[in-house]
């Protein structure tokens, strides 16, 4: 395609400079009176044809440093710009692109690690956790993303943060699950017990259903948390009765 355009350039100038003289690059281009003023006034007396010859040229060089520059330059994986050689042999990315995209991966990473220090400090219900796991997984998603492109390391690969949030749930749940034995060691307030232990399940079972994706971990948890309530009411006949 550069080829054509550069061989109708050339061709051009050629008729032009030849021929102009009676006005026949004025008639190729079906501009029959400025075609017919050319071939009665000699290239209105030489000063067309010497400006058209001049224009012709013009475009012609034009041409031949554009193309140069399409045939050396590279061009930027995010915005098409070209980008020169010497740039293109260490990044992909034009200067633009490159610090935005490093401006971006910053902010993520800034966000990932607030996230995660405020999951390690605890929520204080389980749905909190699972809705910053999800933000956590996208972040990383996306981190993953632009450093592939930034040429860098992600601070953490998927697998290895869904099992860490996996642990940090299970953690989470067997804390609740122990500090309410210990309380109900302190106040010997086992109707309290029961009931916390209860909600916890209800709780667990609200997680499950609106969070499907993390069922794997969640299930076991609720097992868990029956199976205490099971072991009370067998070391506890008296106080159900009772009830």
């Amino acid at each position: 395609m550069q080829d054509h355009t550069r061989s109708e350039r050339l061709s051009s100038f050629l008729i032009t400079f030849l021929f102009g003289w009676f006005g026949l690059h004025r008639f190729l281009r079906r501009e029959i009176g400025m075609g017919i003023l050319y071939l009665c006034t000699g290239g209105l007396f030489g000063i067309g044809w010497m400006v058209d010859c001049v224009r012709s040229l013009l475009c012609l060089i034009r041409e031949e440093e554009e193309g140069e520059d399409l045939d050396s330059a590279i061009r930027c994986r995010r915005c098409g710009r070209r980008i020169s050689f010497s740039h293109a042999q260490q990044h992909t990315l034009c200067h633009s692109c490159e610090s935005q995209l490093n401006q971006e991966y910053t902010r993520t990473a800034q966000h990932f690690s607030r996230l995660t220090e405020e999951a390690q400090a605890g929520y204080p219900h389980l749905e909190d956790y699972l809705r910053t796991f999800a933000v956590l997984l996208n972040d990383v998603d996306r981190l993953e993303e632009m450093a592939d492109e930034l040429q860098k390391t992600p601070p953490f690969q998927k697998a290895e943060l869904q099992r860490a949030l996996d642990q940090r749930f299970t953690e989470a749940v067997s804390s609740r699950i122990s500090m309410a034995l210990e309380k109900s060691q302190i106040n010997s307030d086992l109707d309290r017990l029961k009931s916390e232990l209860t909600a916890l399940t209800e709780e667990l079972i609200d997680c499950k259903y609106r969070y499907p994706q993390y069922t794997a971990i969640i299930t076991p948890m609720i097992d868990q948390v029956k199976k205490t309530l099971r072991q009370f009411d067998r070391s506890n006949p008296n106080q159900e009765n009772q009830g």
